[in-house]
C-alpha cells in the first residue's frame, strides 16, 4: 500500500515539472459514485430465534453512495492523450437496515450474562481526501462535441468517520461508544479504480460529462463491507484552458 501511495504522489507532482507547453488546462469536477459489496458477518448481530419474533434476520445493505469535488491539472501528452492528476474531497455514506422492524446487537456476552440493544438502523459517514490520477484519450468528434475514453485510479485517505445509531429505545444511547468500537473503522486508505466514457462540448470543449463503469474499490469505504466493492458513477467537470497550442479540435 505504501508503494501505491508514493506512486500517486509522484504522478501528482508532474504538473510542477511540466513544460509550459504541456500544462494545457485545469479541470474542476463534481459527481457521485454508488458501490455495493458483501456485508460483513458481525458477530454482535443476534438473529431472531422464532418465526413469531419481529427481530430482523436479513438486512438491506443498499451500498455506499459517495459525492466528490475535485481539481485536476491536465498535461497534454499529444493532441489526443492527456494525463490528469490533482486532489479530491469525497464524502461516503452507507446504512445498515433490517428488512424487519429492528435487529439486536450484543453489547456484552460473556457466556453467562448478555446485554443487547435494539437498533432500527445504523448510518456511517466517512470523509476522504484523495489523489486521483487519470489518462484520457480524446476521440475526434464533429462540430463542438468530442467523445473520450478515460481510465483512472485514486488513493483516498480517510480523515473522518461517524456512526449514527438509531436505537429503538432512547435509553440505549449510552451504549453508542461501545457499539462504535465494535463496528470499527474502514481502512485508512482506499483505492478506487475506474474506467469512463464521456463527451466534451462547449467553447474550447470546456464542459465534460462522463459515465464511470466499471468502478472497483479496494478497501471498501464502509465498515459494513468485507473488503472490496463494485459500482458505477457519474461526473461533470469544467475545463479551464491555460494554453491553446495543443489542438483539441
Amino acid at each position: 500500500m505504501k508503494k501505491i501511495v508514493l506512486s500517486f504522489l509522484a504522478v501528482l507532482a508532474l504538473p510542477l515539472f511540466a513544460d509550459a507547453q504541456q500544462l494545457v488546462a485545469v479541470n474542476f469536477e463534481t459527481g457521485f459514485n454508488f458501490r455495493f459489496g458483501e456485508m460483513k458477518d458481525f458477530q454482535q448481530i443476534r438473529r431472531g430465534t422464532s418465526v413469531f419474533d419481529d427481530c430482523g434476520n436479513d438486512f438491506d445493505l443498499t451500498g455506499t453512495t459517495s459525492f466528490f469535488l475535485g481539481v485536476k491539472p491536465e498535461i497534454a501528452l499529444s493532441d489526443k492523450f492527456s494525463i490528469l492528476a490533482g486532489a479530491r474531497l469525497t464524502t461516503a455514506h452507507s446504512s445498515l437496515l433490517p428488512f424487519d422492524n429492528y435487529f439486536l446487537w450484543d453489547i456484552r456476552n460473556d457466556g453467562t450474562t448478555a446485554d443487547c440493544a435494539r437498533i432500527n438502523s445504523i448510518r456511517q459517514d466517512n470523509i476522504y481526501v484523495g489523489v486521483p490520477v487519470e489518462l484520457r484519450w480524446i476521440i475526434r468528434g464533429i462540430h463542438c462535441i468530442s467523445p473520450y475514453i478515460k481510465a483512472g485510479a485514486s488513493a483516498d485517505f480517510r480523515v473522518y468517520t461517524h456512526n449514527n445509531i438509531n436505537f429503538r429505545n432512547k435509553r440505549m444511547e449510552r451504549y453508542s461508544d461501545t457499539i462504535d468500537d465494535q463496528i470499527g473503522d474502514p481502512k485508512s486508505v482506499s483505492v478506487p479504480v475506474y474506467g469512463a466514457v464521456g463527451i466534451q462540448c462547449g467553447p474550447n470543449r470546456c464542459i465534460s460529462a462522463e459515465f464511470q463503469l466499471p468502478n472497483y474499490t479496494r478497501n471498501a469505504q464502509s465498515s459494513f463491507f468485507d473488503s472490496s466493492a463494485w459500482g458505477f458513477g457519474f461526473q461533470v467537470s469544467y475545463r479551464l484552458p491555460l494554453i491553446k497550442n495543443i489542438s483539441q479540435e
